[in-house]
């Protein structure tokens, strides 16, 4: 049934968790068969190979780089997909609610999935946030088949929504009198598509991982099957 996916990884701490991670797995009952991205191997070849062999349950056991491209290779249908953290990743901590590999381990024992909307940007399929920063001056430009719109200054968030991409823009106020951090007003724009074109900002990033080279479109795409957190 369990699929798992690997990363590489050279460092001994996470080595370790490796070999704890597949003792914990054969103890809840759920090992499966496993394979590793090393030697050359894509992650599409290995996609379709646990689809040939029927197996239901796709994990990625790394960081949210690697989650992200199992979501862009599975097919649509009914694949649950879930992952297990191998060190700190927040992008991948708030999206499976947890950093604990243990408790990542248990929901994939439990296997409560949860519909989960994705985006698509020059051709790549992603469940995380896209995020571009203008800084103070730089510009964005979104149109859609209805309107257009231009922005200016602050930290641009694309966010997958069931049927519809969320734009936010996050835009920093001034300073108060006592110096502490400024609040940020969010401003929300929504859309089956957005067309987006930036005098600054050359890729949309999920953490530190590029996605989209801009003048791109983003739109929604299908929900996907994903062991997470939650009720």
């Amino acid at each position: 049934m369990y699929y798992y996916l690997f990363d590489t990884s050279t460092d001994p701490r996470e080595q370790q968790r490796i070999t704890q991670i597949k003792s914990t797995l054969t103890s809840l009952g759920i090992a499966g068969e496993l394979a590793s991205l090393d030697r050359g191997k894509h992650i599409g070849e290995l996609v379709q190979r646990a689809v040939d062999k029927r197996y239901s349950t796709l994990v990625a056991v790394g960081g949210s780089s690697l989650l992200q491209q199992l979501v862009n290779a599975i097919p649509y249908g009914e694949l649950v997909v879930g992952a297990i953290p191998l060190s700190n990743d927040p992008i991948l901590t708030q999206f499976i609610g947890t950093n604990d590999w243990k408790v990542a381990c248990e929901l994939l024992r439990k296997r409560r999935w949860h519909d989960t909307p994705s985006l698509r940007a020059n051709g790549i399929r992603t469940p995380f946030d896209l995020i571009g920063e203008l800084g103070e001056q730089g510009q964005l430009l979104a149109t859609t088949k209805q309107w257009s719109t231009r922005i200016a200054g602050g930290q641009v968030v694309l966010h997958p929504e069931d049927g519809h991409v969320q734009l936010s823009i996050n835009s920093p106020q001034p300073r108060s009198l006592f110096g502490g951090k400024s609040p940020q007003q969010t401003t929300l724009l929504t859309a089956t598509e957005l067309s987006l074109q930036s005098d600054v900002i050359q890729y949309l990033r999920t953490g530190t991982t590029e996605i989209a080279a801009l003048p791109t479109t983003i739109q929604h795409d299908a929900v996907f099957r994903c062991v997470r957190a939650g009720e």
